[in-house]
């Protein structure tokens, strides 16, 4: 797979590690060698930002890889890219977030309350 150009000097390999990351957390599907977005818009960023630097072909159900990419013109933005990492690592639930005084916000208390009661059978 050829090196896609970076714009973004202070970090030159940020598009292949964006690319790693989508490969890596869109699920995959085998029957047809492509990810699958499931219509989810995290995912379908994601198989978006695969299709945008030639890595893969844009289907209407995700994408599939490509044998050889290229350097797109124009280069996507590192921070549209960056957006679309966040919103998937949001969507599998790999963020969690503070208050300004750290202590977990009350959505986090709840969910973990939530998992305890389903846990012990309630």
């Amino acid at each position: 797979m050829t090196k896609l150009i970076s714009i973004d000097s202070s970090n030159p390999d940020w598009p292949e590690a964006a690319f790693s990351y989508f490969a890596k957390s869109i699920p995959y599907d085998n029957e047809r060698e492509g990810w699958q977005h499931s219509s989810l818009s995290a995912y379908q960023m994601g198989c978006n930002a695969l299709v945008k630097p030639g890595y893969t072909l844009a289907t209407n159900w995700g994408a599939i890889p490509l044998d050889v990419s290229h350097t797109p013109s124009p280069a996507p933005r590192w921070d549209d890219v960056s957006v679309a990492v966040i919103k998937l690592a949001n969507q599998r639930h790999e963020l969690s977030y503070r208050r300004a005084d750290g202590s977990p916000q009350l959505f986090v208390k709840r969910a973990r309350a939530m998992t305890q009661y389903i846990a012990a059978g309630g």
